[in-house]
């Protein structure tokens, strides 16, 4: 005799927060609340720590002819992401003005 586990939905596990953003910026469809994101920046690295570590795969970065915010137009190689930064990015805001891509009022934003 063969014994079948019934699991309703309401028992089922679900996926953290964390791993839904994660999946979001790796296979989502961005919308107007998404932000380009430049491909080889420090935000971008930290997106695909981010998401290797959440689902273990990472954004694909795509040649995109447009005008991100703050630089003129032209072709760029990124993706739009659901946010600026994921979460857990304040080291990343650290590196980011001691690199002096951030300066310290936008970090205070």
């Amino acid at each position: 005799m063969h014994h079948h586990a019934v699991i309703r939905a309401s028992d089922r596990p679900t996926a953290s927060l964390h791993a839904e953003l994660a999946r979001r910026a790796v296979f989502g469809t961005p919308d107007d609340s998404w932000t380009f994101v430049e491909a080889g920046t420090l935000a971008w690295q930290q997106w695909c720590r981010f998401c290797r570590a959440e689902i273990g795969r990472e954004p694909v970065a795509a040649l995109i002819f447009g005008s991100p915010p703050g630089q003129p137009l032209g072709r760029y190689r990124g993706r739009s992401l659901p946010t600026l930064r994921p979460p857990g990015a304040s080291a990343l805001d650290r590196m980011r003005i001691a690199s002096g891509e951030r300066d310290d009022d936008e970090a205070a934003a």
